[in-house]
């Protein structure tokens, strides 16, 4: 256990340096006055609240129930690991803290994460549609949004086919790695199908993170004065989330940043420079809180595992 808070820590350390030198961009706070600090600092605890909660649901599936220390804890270390650890490598930190504490096996974990997954996709994929098509008559370039959109929900609906399918598709791949992928998607299936109103309430939570993390995404943009739709803002947003699922780069650095400013080029913002200070200003938010809180948690989660 020694070892595993020395790994911890060490990662935290590394997360600090990271955003220390790394993160050159502090000085555009000068644009933010101390009202919109406050309020963006408000809204984006609240978002990470919803997150937590998503969290909170997920796990409840597997007859888990969490204390808000864990259930939030969990979330804000998880984000701030992500931020420095590419392809979301905080979801195996997390998933180490499940087992220690909770005797949460890594199988459920990764059936856990699957349907996860399934429901963040599906709701990105219908608010990116929905809203898309409803801005036809709004910006020049709605048929990039729609294609975007069509192909985000094509993509969706082949991965929910294939978890439906999973259970007889192992009778056909004798591998056993790929027999234990499809075991975990089956599983992660027949949790959901049998929970109908947590698949819900977790469809209406993740809608609500999106909209929540529109509104910040929006509200950056009319302090710098820039005009833009809510409605666009929306499809954008739901277009970043889905990104977000997988990380190439750690938090999604560089990914997130640069679809919101293209796509905001596209529907009607002239300036480039502007999309990307947005884009960078909205990050800002989202990392100030990830490490007040992920530190914070980091070290009080990491005092439970020692006792």
């Amino acid at each position: 256990m020694k070892k595993a808070k020395l790994i911890f820590s060490i990662i935290v350390l590394t997360g600090l340096i990271f955003f220390f030198y790394k993160f050159d961009s502090w000085h555009l706070m000068s644009k933010v006055n101390g009202f919109d600090f406050v309020f963006l600092t408000i809204l984006t605890i609240v978002i990470m609240l919803f997150l937590g909660a998503i969290f909170k649901i997920e796990v409840k599936i597997f007859n888990i129930k969490l204390a808000f220390k864990h259930w939030f804890g969990l979330t804000m270390t998880n984000t701030f690991y992500n931020y420095f650890m590419p392809m979301r490598g905080g979801l195996a930190a997390r998933a180490f803290f499940m087992k220690k504490h909770h005797d949460f096996s890594y199988s459920e974990y990764s059936s856990m994460l699957i349907g996860s997954t399934l429901v963040n996709f599906l709701i990105c994929a219908i608010v990116a549609c929905l809203f898309s098509f409803l801005l036809i008559n709004e910006i020049k370039e709605s048929t990039l949004f729609i294609e975007y959109s069509l192909l985000v929900f094509g993509f969706t609906l082949c991965l929910i086919l294939f978890s439906v399918l999973s259970n007889k598709l192992t009778s056909i791949f004798k591998w056993k790695f790929v027999q234990k992928i499809l075991n975990s998607f089956n599983a992660s299936i027949k949790r959901y199908v049998t929970n109908k109103y947590a698949f819900f309430l977790l469809l209406a939570l993740n809608f609500t993170f999106i909209f929540l993390m529109s509104i910040r995404l929006y509200y950056v943009f009319q302090i710098l004065d820039v005009q833009i739709g809510f409605l666009t803002i929306l499809v954008i947003r739901s277009l970043v989330v889905f990104s977000m699922v997988i990380s190439l780069t750690p938090g999604n650095f560089g990914i997130s940043e640069g679809i919101i400013a293209f796509l905001a080029l596209q529907s009607g913002v002239d300036d480039l420079d502007t999309a990307i200070l947005v884009a960078t200003i909205d990050r800002f938010f989202s990392i100030i809180v990830n490490v007040i809180f992920g530190v914070f948690y980091h070290f009080k989660l990491l005092r439970e595992l020692s006792m």
